[in-house]
This record gives structure tokens, C-alpha cells and sequence, in this order.
């Protein structure tokens, strides 16, 4: 199946509900990163179990990737990580050592799921509802950072990072106004959504309705601030996420914005 495919069975109302200005762009997201389709409220059930099912045997099977993109990434982190001692980095990374199969491993939390790597392969050890063989590749960057610090708790924006000026607007347009979108006129549903992926609300000196800061992966907290709509005054709902400023010793930073997007899917997809 392609975004074409997809995009007849959309109500191409581009409603927005999905957390994306038009039903192409959700389309794009859904077939190229394994975006949820669960986002979609318009999907009637039967065509919803149905395409449901079709994706995840096609996500699987990595059929919705270019034939050795991903292939060749895997091979590519992987092999840097081939003499890492698993047992000693563990703990830098908030991982947990195991030797599986004879395989040394490693246990990652990422975005409120479980998942088990070894220098080989990575799987998730719960229901991941939507998973996106993407994923894989960012956990192994993560691994492959070798990072030894502990986040600070200064936060930073990604302006000031090295390179971010072409991530910039891929950040506000996948992750910030995907959040201000899904949760327009509901605070509550975000601190649900929040606390259902393990955040923790921040005493913060700011204006913001929400504060709250969040672990997509142990070490690589966000800290997410949120405005809701103020018709009276004419402002829309507005979300910021921050870095804590150890971010680029843990991923790179197209990678620290694809962590971002996904953190934005994971709450919109806990809003319900």
C-alpha cells in the first residue's frame, strides 16, 4: 500500500483531527513513519481493522521503505556498536543488562514501551500498537552514542543547537503544532496523555498551562510547554518543546527531532 492508496480511503475533509494540516500529510506520515492511523476519527471500523491490518504486516515486512535504505542504516549503526561493552553502558543509558540466547542485550524504556536490543536485532517486548521500523534505527543511535553525562535540567532550544536551522521548522511543523492542534481547549486530555507515557508536571516560573517534562528515552528528557487557546484575546493554542542541553551527546539531531515527532504521536495517540 501507497500514500495514493491511503488517501482514497481518507475523508480528505483535512479536518486536522489527526494532528496534521491535510490528510496527504497524514498519509505521508502513516505509510513513510509509521505514523498511527488510530489519529484518523473518521476511519468506519471495518475499513479501520482491515487497512489496520494491512499496515502492520506491511510495516513488518519493511515493503513501505526504499529496498536497502533501511538495511543499509541498520548496518551502519550496528556495526559501530560491535565491541561496546553492553554490561558497563547499561547503566549510563538507563538501559538494564541481560544476556539472551547467549547475546549480550539490552532493555530500553522508549515512550512508555519496553524494548529488547542486541548488537544484532530490536524488538519491542509489549504491544506496540503502531511501530515504525524507524524506531529501530534511533534506538541504535541512541546505544551507539556511547554517551556517559546525566542531563542537566538546563533546557535549550533548538536554536541553539549546532545545525538547526533546516530542523527547525520540521520540529514546529511534526511535534509543536501537531500537540497545540490535537489539544486545543483540552489541558486535561494533554496532562492525561502526559501521565499515561510517565511524564512529570514542572514547577516553572512561565505563563505556560502546562508544563511537563518528559522522557522519550531515559536520558533524553523534553521538557513540553503548552498554551491553550485564548479566543477572547484571539490567540491560538501554542506548544513549545525544549532539549536538555546533553541532548546532542546522546543523538544527533535529525534524530532528536524524529524522537520529538514521536513523542507528539505518542500523546495524541493517548488522547483518547
Amino acid at each position: 500500500m501507497n500514500i495514493l492508496d491511503l488517501i482514497k480511503l481518507l475523508p480528505m475533509t483535512n479536518c486536522k483531527a489527526c494532528g496534521y494540516d491535510t490528510c496527504m500529510a497524514f498519509a505521508s506520515h502513516v505509510i513513510k513513519k509509521g505514523a498511527p492511523l488510530s489519529a484518523c476519527p473518521h476511519l468506519p471500523a471495518d475499513v479501520f481493522d482491515t487497512l489496520d491490518k494491512t499496515l502492520k504486516e506491511q510495516q513488518a515486512k519493511k515493503t513501505h521503505l526504499a529496498p536497502d535504505r533501511f538495511k543499509t542504516a541498520k548496518e551502519f549503526v550496528t556495526g559501530k556498536i560491535q565491541d561496546y561493552d553492553f554490561a558497563e553502558l547499561a547503566p549510563y543509558l538507563g538501559g538494564e543488562y541481560i544476556k539472551r540466547d547467549g547475546k549480550d542485550t539490552m532493555i530500553l524504556p522508549y515512550l512508555g514501551h519496553r524494548y529488547e536490543i542486541s548488537k544484532q536485532e530490536a524488538r519491542a517486548l509489549d504491544d506496540v500498537p503502531e511501530h515504525d521500523v524507524w524506531d529501530t534505527i534511533l534506538l541504535y543511535n541512541y546505544i551507539a552514542s556511547n554517551c556517559r553525562k546525566s542531563p542537566t535540567g538546563n533546557w535549550i532550544s533548538i536554536d541553539a543547537l549546532p545545525g538547526s536551522i533546516p530542523k527547525k521548522p520540521e520540529l514546529e511543523e511534526t511535534c509543536e503544532k501537531r500537540i497545540a492542534r490535537a489539544f486545543t481547549g483540552n489541558v486535561a486530555g494533554l496532562k492525561t496523555a502526559v501521565q499515561k507515557i510517565g511524564g512529570a508536571f514542572a514547577d516553572l516560573e512561565t505563563s505556560a498551562d502546562l508544563k511537563a517534562v518528559i522522557h522519550p528515552l531515559p536520558k533524553t528528557p523534553f521538557l513540553l510547554l503548552f498554551w491553550d487557546e485564548d479566543a477572547r484575546e484571539g490567540f491560538e493554542a501554542r506548544a513549545k518543546v525544549l532539549f536538555d542541553e546533553t541532548i546532542l551527546c546522546f543523538l544527533d539531531i535529525e534524530s532528536a527531532v524524529f524522537l520529538a515527532e514521536k513523542m507528539a504521536s505518542r500523546l495524541i495517540e493517548m488522547k483518547g
